[in-house]
């Protein structure tokens, strides 16, 4: 229920209010003072849609086991005893969408030390330590660990080959101006590059520069650099467009230089590109609330249904499905399972979820089982389709502007 903080004379036209006066029975304002600090404000949203109430609790039991109840129940004017579908929708889908991103990092984080070598430098014996702790000073943790990741044996030719792979041209003249002629030559930093890159800026070699200017005008994509690009992935005193510019493409469009840009950023960054597309995907979910009730609507035009009863049989769907499977997520990132036994959860919680929503159909529509079926197979192949396309758009548009 909405908090309200009553007064004894309505702002608007002075007349006296009742403590009972919701409104002015002058002018008809709300009888509420908005004139509180921030801090109150927020507490009283949270509490008004967050909090656990005895309409909560109340809440729990049709909902998780008398589907399409609450929707019977809302459309009949019987709201005041259970909690409004929307708190419901924006609870369980906070809850959701933390555990999906929880998941999400926790996948980088298993997929980084995978990605970990048990070499390590002072397993090169033949490396002096002056060499090892100069390497360590010129060069991130991050590139010495993908530079060991690389290496299929402690060998010195195996190191030198990874090393000379990863190396920017400037982070190989560091190196030289700091080593020695003979740890020069045992890291294989005398052998010249045709990557020359200056200490003020990244310059491409011109050869390599002139075919891919005459070839930028002409196609969506511009040929980019991609060697360019791993060799400063961990330099971040580059900016992406430092490093597009330095491929000397010729003139480009805005479009083109827009998607190169992005291009270099999600090549740098893969981690934080995946989990900001992340990040949009309540918006795109809420966006898809209504969608799903008008393709219900579109299903069941001949009952004369009105569009609210749709909506609200959706946040009550779609709220299920967040809680079904942010449990399931949550067990799977919580405990070591086998892969057998995970994809016997999730089918499970698909299986689930399809009779929840079919059980919901037939309780809120009233048709017989075989009509209510072939609407249901339907509804769930365009909401699919719907999901593929707002998904893609999402990603899309979330790589643009990441």
């Amino acid at each position: 229920m909405r908090i309200r903080r009553k007064t004894s004379q309505c702002p608007n036209c002075g007349a006296s209010l009742d403590q009972v006066y919701n409104y002015c029975p002058q002018c008809g304002q709300e009888n509420t003072n908005n004139y509180v600090s921030l801090k109150t404000l927020l507490g009283d949203f949270f509490n008004t849609y967050f909090a656990l109430d005895s309409k909560f609790v109340k809440t729990i039991i049709p909902f998780f086991f008398k589907p399409g109840k609450l929707t019977n129940k809302y459309i009949e004017g019987k709201r005041a005893a259970y909690s409004h579908p929307l708190r419901l929708y924006l609870i369980l889908s906070i809850f959701f969408f933390f555990v999906l991103t929880k998941a999400a990092k926790q996948q980088n984080i298993t997929d980084l030390k995978d990605g970990q070598s048990d070499i390590s430098l002072k397993d090169f014996d033949n490396l002096s330590k002056t060499t090892r702790k100069t390497l360590q000073g010129n060069l991130s943790k991050e590139q010495i660990d993908l530079i060991l990741a690389n290496l299929d044996s402690d060998e010195i030719v195996d190191f030198k080959l990874a090393l000379k792979e990863s190396l920017s041209e400037e982070q190989r003249i560091k190196l030289k101006s700091k080593l020695s002629k003979d740890a020069q030559k045992q890291l294989g930093l005398i052998e010249s590059d045709s990557l020359l890159i200056a200490s003020d800026s990244i310059v491409a070699d011109d050869s390599t520069s002139e075919s891919s200017s005459s070839k930028a005008n002409h196609i969506l994509i511009p040929p980019l650099d991609w060697k360019l690009i791993e060799n400063l992935k961990y330099e971040k005193q580059y900016s992406d467009e430092a490093i597009l510019d330095s491929m000397k493409l010729g003139e480009l469009t805005s479009f083109q230089r827009r998607i190169s840009i992005q291009t270099i950023r999600f090549k740098r960054n893969p981690e934080g590109a995946y989990l900001y597309v992340l990040s949009n995907l309540p918006i795109m979910m809420l966006l898809l609330v209504p969608i799903f009730g008008g393709i219900l609507k579109l299903l069941y035009i001949r009952r004369k249904h009105l569009y609210i009863k749709h909506l609200i049989l959706s946040l009550y769907l779609h709220a299920f499905a967040y809680f079904i499977y942010g449990i399931i997520i949550l067990i799977v990132i919580s405990t070591e399972l086998s892969d057998n036994t995970e994809n016997i959860l999730i089918t499970i919680s698909f299986v689930w979820m399809a009779v929840y929503a079919y059980i919901s159909f037939l309780r809120v529509y009233q048709q017989n089982w075989h009509k209510t079926l072939i609407k249901f197979g339907i509804t769930g192949m365009m909401y699919i389709t719907f999901i593929f396309l707002f998904l893609t758009s999402e990603a899309l548009i979330s790589l643009l502007i990441f």
